[in-house]
């Protein structure tokens, strides 16, 4: 599955722009979570690139026409949640978290390439909102033991009731967007740390975290790719950005999640 998507060639598949979106998301629910995982070390940067376009092939069909070719709704949420939301709506339960293994493109070496997010649910009950936003909150961690207190990387997503995102300047579409830029101090029921995950203390990201949101789309059962883009510095309307990375995101093993 990796070396397809490693070697996906856009204008093979241009006649039928839903084919490979569908072949990729089939075959990753095949793989077992350890097959994701040897799938996620696999990937090469333009295999992390090209994910990217092939869930974008998704989009050509209607939220609800993936639902039904699915199965269930394939919406980035649900893939971070893993299937276990409620009935009548996303879990808020801000001790339960969600932990993805990520890898980035077109880092040399393998010092910052790989890294982690761990998400859980949040509802916002801002009184200036006539209803409470349901949203992500969480950290990127790069691994890298002191460095994650300087970089704790904390993000916010957009309300998870939103049917869609777009990406600045491309008007591109996404499900998720986690922003990084003056995250709003995370609840006292923040999880605790423990040896699957820390969560040290928010701060500001330093540069070039400062300015960025993430936008996410789904690959596959357990598997989402992202573009990172780096917003202008007191640019609050998203009309412009500039791409910084691109990443792809395995749902961590059970055995490793917390």
């Amino acid at each position: 599955m990796a070396a397809v998507v490693n070697s996906y060639d856009e204008a093979a598949l241009s006649a039928t722009p839903t084919a490979m979106s569908q072949y990729v998301r089939e075959g990753l629910e095949a793989l077992s979570e350890e097959g994701r995982m040897m799938f996620l070390d696999r990937l090469s940067s333009s295999g992390i690139e090209n994910a990217w376009t092939i869930a974008g092939e998704g989009y050509a069909l209607t939220r609800g026409e993936r639902s039904t070719a699915s199965g269930v709704d394939f919406h980035a949420a649900n893939e971070i949640l893993g299937g276990d939301d409620e009935d009548d709506g996303y879990e808020v339960d801000g001790s339960r978290v969600r932990v993805f293994e990520g890898k980035v493109g077109k880092l040399r070496g393998s010092f910052l390439n790989r890294f982690s997010k761990a998400f859980y649910v949040d509802e916002d009950d801002d009184p200036l909102r006539g209803a409470p936003a349901t949203r992500f909150l969480g950290r990127a961690s790069i691994k890298k033991g002191p460095l994650d207190a300087l970089l704790p990387l904390y993000f916010a997503s957009n309300d998870l009731e939103d049917d869609a995102v777009y990406v600045p300047g491309t008007n591109e579409r996404a499900d998720v967007s986690l922003d990084y830029r003056n995250v709003p101090v995370l609840p006292s029921k923040r999880p605790d740390s423990d040896a699957a995950y820390s969560w040290p203390a928010p701060r500001l990201a330093l540069w070039p975290f400062d300015r960025l949101v993430d936008y996410i789309r789904p690959l596959g059962p357990g598997v989402l790719v992202g573009r990172g883009y780096r917003h202008a510095d007191g640019d609050e309307t998203a009309t412009t950005a500039t791409r910084f990375l691109d990443f792809v995101l395995v749902r961590a093993p059970s055995s490793r999640a917390q």
